[in-house]
């Protein structure tokens, strides 16, 4: 279940300026007066007491049943509608085909009928929903303000179809206005230096920021440091967006950004050339990383072995994956980087 600080970084009035900011069409008749800043179990939601309201919800659950496959997580949702205590919540929705990780979610996998329109259909009157994932659909940066709709919004994953610009940094920028939002992953999206300001600059809750940097500088880069919640960052150059468009690559001196990043526990890198002997300056700024940084991901990069021996300068290391080689770290399994180095000749002979 969710975490009952929610009622402790919700504020209410934060989020009700918002909206009357974005002026949300039934704003009012959709989610009623809801008191949003108890624990989530212990919400009554506006449909929870009045029949219309319910009938509208059921309406909503139905436009989302019509447009998706069969699929056996799908009861969850007709457990909702079916429920004759109104007491059924609906706490994310999945428009994916696949959702191995949740364990209440609704799988919706039809590109062009999930759209603006859509959202704006149904998400009002399902306003407990706290995670939604958006991934190969219709969705634009104007459909983005339908997730206003949802008070308590934790978690949104934004994959708009390879190459194509229906949301935009912007819309990230934008979403992350939402005063509960603590989750955000973003793929095939390019974002500027600029737009990634703004987003550090909205996003007051955010924990998780998974984002592809192909049009990012190391000088832009540097505002992730400003974060203080961020506890993990994932960042991905993404091949199959530079196609015929000029972009920008961060260097080794990414390292640095980070090494300032105060409660980081879990950097994810991807697609990035560290093949170059990292200058003394970086191999500092690496091992001021201890007592903080728990895991360390490069995936398809290009790594210096003195890079990788930095990394095992860390002691709070839990876990690294380096050249699809992980290792776990314990008190029986102490961090080495002589036991990666075995660990690499055993997979590679």
């Amino acid at each position: 279940m969710y975490s009952q600080a929610l009622s402790q970084t919700l504020e209410k009035n934060s989020y009700l300026a918002i909206v009357k900011e974005l002026k949300l069409p039934n704003f009012d008749s959709a989610l009623g007066d809801v008191e949003y800043n108890k624990p989530y179990d212990e919400i009554v939601w506006s449909w929870m007491k009045d029949q219309h309201r319910f009938e509208k919800r059921m309406n909503a659950a139905k436009i989302l049943l019509e447009n998706s496959p069969p699929n056996k997580l799908l009861n969850y949702i007709r457990e909702a509608i079916k429920s004759p205590s109104h007491d059924k919540l609906i706490q994310a929705i999945e428009f994916f085909p696949e959702c191995d990780d949740l364990d209440e979610s609704l799988y919706i996998y039809m590109p062009d009928k999930i759209n603006d329109h859509m959202l704006l259909a149904t998400l009002p009157y399902i306003p407990e929903i706290t995670r939604v994932n958006l991934t190969e659909t219709s969705v634009t940066d104007e459909g983005l303000k339908a997730l206003f709709y949802l008070p308590l919004l934790e978690r949104v994953i934004l994959e708009p179809p390879i190459n194509k610009t229906t949301i935009t940094g912007k819309g990230l920028v934008f979403i992350c206005t939402h005063p509960s939002l603590k989750s955000l992953s973003a793929y095939n999206i390019a974002i500027s230096d600029e737009e990634l300001a703004g987003l550090i600059k909205n996003a007051a809750n955010l924990n998780y920021l998974s984002i592809n940097t192909n049009f990012l500088s190391d000088k832009g880069s540097r505002v992730l440091s400003k974060s203080k919640q961020l506890l993990t960052i994932i960042l991905k150059h993404q091949y199959a967006m530079q196609k015929n468009v000029n972009h920008s690559h961060l260097t080794i001196d990414l390292f640095k950004t980070l090494s300032k990043c105060d409660n980081l526990k879990n950097i994810s890198l991807s697609g990035y050339d560290f093949s170059l002997h990292p200058p003394d300056d970086i191999i500092h700024c690496i091992k001021t990383m201890d007592k903080k940084v728990q895991h360390i991901s490069l995936r398809n990069c290009k790594v210096h072995p003195s890079l990788v021996k930095t990394f095992f300068e860390i002691k709070s290391l839990k876990s690294i994956h380096v050249s699809n080689i992980t290792l776990f770290f314990n008190q029986n399994n102490p961090v080495s980087y002589e036991a990666f180095l075995e660990t690499v000749k055993k997979k590679i002979p």
